[in-house]
């Protein structure tokens, strides 16, 4: 089923501790900047563009500059109102006491005394190099590591979450086998999972099994990354998308990208970047355009049936898609950790 019949976790309003997730999330990886200082004023636009929502991690560059530009934003709005999710590098195993100077350490730089989420960042070693090729990653020593050292990594995050350090915990970049091995730990399964989704890639069966069946929300990063490969590798795809972005009146494709996956059963938020305004409310608006689509049946029709052809098309092309290099390559090898070792 492509679309879910109710949003039900789409948040139109400001977080606060009794309130959802907003399901449009701004991005401060520094990707393609070449001064991480102008996350500053991107964050600060995107703020002032009506982002409450924004994705941060302990790895990323920017971290001092967009907490410069949340420490100017929470002089005029409360700190409930905005929900901060952030990540730290790898498996947080290890002496606790670490691993909280850690988390305090970054979020000074956040301006922060407590983030709304914090996730694992990558199921591994917090050394692992993720500007290497990830073909060089032993996979069954890398599926040994995380065994050995997951229950640790998720009574340090309990922790850090019992200290009120953080709200919600949750991970990112697990796979199937990673998913599994948390749940079954004695504690709440995780908040959230954040991992690399699009229209060419979209959650795992399996993954979207557990997190339906535990209650998980699943957070997509990326989802816009690899447009241009489409185009190249699947036109077919891409002259759909461009049916559907006219039939439900959006600003725009990445618009209706964004919308497309909000409406699939199987995500929850999605987290985008821009540096130009137009773009971020756009991106921002995203979720409205997904109600919309729901209540109006007559508009509902051909955006679905335009959406349905685009995810064939991809399916159909996506050995051309991934050729001309439309997929995130970390991500794909972390999705496979534990595959080989279960069929084995």
């Amino acid at each position: 089923i492509f679309f879910r019949l109710t949003l039900r976790h789409i948040s139109m309003s400001n977080p606060s501790s009794d309130m959802a997730m907003p399901s449009c999330a701004f991005g401060t990886f520094e990707a393609g900047r070449d001064d991480p200082q102008q996350l500053r004023a991107a964050t600060t636009q995107a703020i002032a563009a009506g982002f409450r929502h924004l994705d941060c991690a302990e790895m990323y560059q920017s971290t001092g500059p967009v907490g410069q530009a949340l420490q100017e934003a929470l002089s005029t709005i409360p700190r409930g109102e905005l929900w901060v999710t952030s990540k730290l590098s790898g498996l947080p195993c290890g002496d606790y006491e670490a691993i909280k100077t850690r988390l305090k350490g970054h979020m000074a730089k956040l301006r922060v005394d407590y983030v709304d989420l914090l996730l694992c960042h990558w199921p591994g070693s917090a050394e692992l190099d993720l500007d290497s090729d990830p073909e060089g990653m032993d996979r069954a020593t890398a599926w040994t590591y995380f065994q050995e050292h997951i229950g640790e990594a998720w009574d340090n995050l309990n922790h850090l979450k019992a200290e009120g350090l953080t709200r919600h915990i949750g991970v990112s970049n697990f796979s199937p086998r990673c998913l599994e091995a948390v749940v079954a730990l004695p504690h709440p399964a995780p908040f959230a999972h954040q991992l690399y989704v699009d229209l060419a890639h979209p959650v795992p069966g399996p993954l979207a099994d557990l997190h339906r069946e535990h209650r998980i929300q699943a957070m997509a990063y990326r989802p816009l990354a690899f447009l241009s490969a489409w185009a190249a590798a699947a036109p077919a795809a891409t002259e759909a998308l461009d049916r559907a972005c006219a039939a439900a009146a959006a600003a725009d494709v990445a618009q209706t990208v964004l919308a497309a996956l909000l409406l699939q059963s199987a995500v929850d938020v999605v987290v985008t970047s821009s540096a130009q305004e137009a773009h971020m409310k756009s991106n921002l608006a995203a979720a409205a355009l997904a109600e919309r689509h729901l209540k109006d049946a007559e508009v509902a029709g051909p955006v679905t049936a335009a959406l349905k052809e685009c995810s064939a098309a991809l399916v159909e092309g996506l050995e051309m898609v991934e050729m001309f290099g439309g997929v995130d390559v970390w991500a794909q090898a972390f999705g496979s950790l534990g595959l080989q070792e279960s069929q084995g």
